[in-house]
C-alpha cells in the first residue's frame, strides 16, 4: 500500500531539471523580445527625428517664401541641447520666427534632458562638408540610432558620431 502511495506521489510533481529548463526557454523569449523592442525604439525615434525635421525644413521655406531670407544669425549654429552647446545659439529664439508657419516647434525626442550628440542643429549660411563643400543657405543636422537613410552624411560634426543632413 505504501509502495502504491509513493509512485502515485512521485508522478505528481516537476523534477528540478525540468522547471529549470522552462526557466531557461521563457529567459531565452523575454530576452529575444526586449532586444526586438529596444530595435523598433530606435527605428521610431529616427522617423520621429527625420519627420520632425522634415516639418522645420518646410517651415524655413515658407518663411523664406514670405520674406525672402531664412531666420536667424548668419553662420552661427542654433541647437536644441540642453543647455545649448557652448558659444551656440537657442534653437527656441532663433527660430521662434516660424511659429506662424509650424504650429509647434518640434524637439529632438529625447528633448529636454538631450546631451550631444542627441540634438537637432540649424545653420544659415554656412558650408559645411554634406554631400560636398558649396555654400548652403542653410543646414539642419541630426544624429540617428541606426544608420537607414540615405542623406547625406557628415562624420565629423563637432566630433560626434555620423549625423544626417537635410539640406534645400
Amino acid at each position: 500500500m505504501a509502495l502504491i502511495q509513493y509512485k502515485i506521489w512521485k508522478k505528481k510533481g516537476f523534477t528540478l531539471i525540468e522547471l529549470l529548463v522552462v526557466i531557461a526557454i521563457i529567459g531565452l523569449l523575454s530576452s529575444i523580445v526586449l532586444a526586438s523592442l529596444n530595435s523598433a525604439r530606435a527605428k521610431t525615434m529616427d522617423v520621429k527625428r527625420l519627420a520632425s525635421l522634415k516639418q522645420v525644413q518646410l517651415a524655413l521655406e515658407l518663411y523664406f517664401d514670405q520674406y525672402g531670407f531664412y531666420p536667424g544669425p548668419s553662420g552661427i549654429w542654433q541647437n536644441d541641447c540642453n543647455p545649448p552647446l557652448g558659444g551656440q545659439g537657442n534653437w527656441e529664439t532663433t527660430l521662434a520666427s516660424l511659429q506662424p508657419f509650424i504650429s509647434v516647434l518640434p524637439h529632438e525626442p529625447r528633448y529636454p534632458n538631450n546631451p550631444d550628440p542627441w540634438c537637432f542643429f540649424y545653420a544659415k549660411d554656412i558650408v559645411l562638408d554634406c554631400g560636398g563643400l558649396s555654400p548652403r543657405p542653410y543646414i539642419l543636422v541630426f544624429s540617428v540610432e541606426q544608420n537607414t537613410y540615405s542623406l547625406p552624411i557628415h562624420n565629423n560634426f563637432m566630433g560626434a558620431l555620423a549625423r544626417y543632413c537635410l539640406m534645400p
